[in-house]
């Protein structure tokens, strides 16, 4: 990186070699790429990623990943997501069997455990993909928020339970660029914003050309 006083006296690749040789006294210099643009895919240490914007020294990116549920799950999120909604937070009910030509539906007892234990067991599926599954590589997580506050969330109300894992998803899907509020599992507003610092020095980065079938891929190391 250049600084901002500099910035002004390097006008082409000879002036910012020349920099790299003198100030920052590297061996033999040279430049990889003259700009990485907008959007362009990357394998940052391992996690593919797009990047979107810059802030100060670091830059914006996002998830590639997609968030991927069994039936059983994806309907836990979408029951969370219902209620999340809802102004009166109306939990649905269940079927539990039919008798004499009639459904019968889960009491109100039931049914609040019941919700309650999904919500857990969908937080324990977040908590395996930040730890060992495809997200594990991911930078910036709340992996750390996830794992030491598993026992603080399944004493949350309904509601704060909600609230918990629609944030934790909007971390999960591709346009989770921006910070989510956990502060019930004691964490902050905001938390987990996908940022990487812009001197790529000490990481593994390889930009990904593709066309635009997506057949060909052109891998380049930076």
């Amino acid at each position: 990186m250049v600084p901002v006083y500099l910035s002004n006296k390097i006008r082409n690749n000879v002036d910012l070699v020349d920099y790299a040789k003198n100030e920052l006294k590297l061996v033999e210099p040279r430049i990889v790429l003259d700009k990485l643009p907008m959007y362009s895919k990357l394998i940052f240490d391992g996690y593919p990623c797009i990047i979107t914007g810059r802030s100060n020294d670091n830059i914006k990116i996002k998830n590639t990943i997609p968030l991927i549920l069994n039936k059983e799950e994806t309907r836990t999120l979408k029951d969370v997501i219902d209620y999340f909604s809802l102004d009166n937070k109306y939990i649905k009910r269940r079927k539990v069997c039919e008798k004499d030509g009639k459904v019968i539906y889960e009491d109100a007892e039931t049914k609040k455990m019941r919700f309650n234990r999904e919500m857990d067991n969908l937080y324990e599926t977040y908590k395996y993909k930040l730890t060992q599954g495809v997200y594990q590589n991911r930078h910036n997580t709340v992996k750390t928020q996830v794992i030491e506050n598993q026992e603080y969330f399944k004493a949350l109300n309904e509601e704060k339970k909600t609230k918990i894992l629609v944030a934790l998803t909007k971390k999960f899907s591709n346009s989770g660029t921006t910070g989510v509020d956990l502060t019930y599992i004691n964490g902050t507003k905001g938390q987990g914003t996908f940022t990487k610092s812009k001197n790529i020095e000490d990481s593994k980065v390889i930009l990904l050309n593709e066309s635009v079938t997506g057949l060909f891929v052109n891998r380049m190391e930076l």
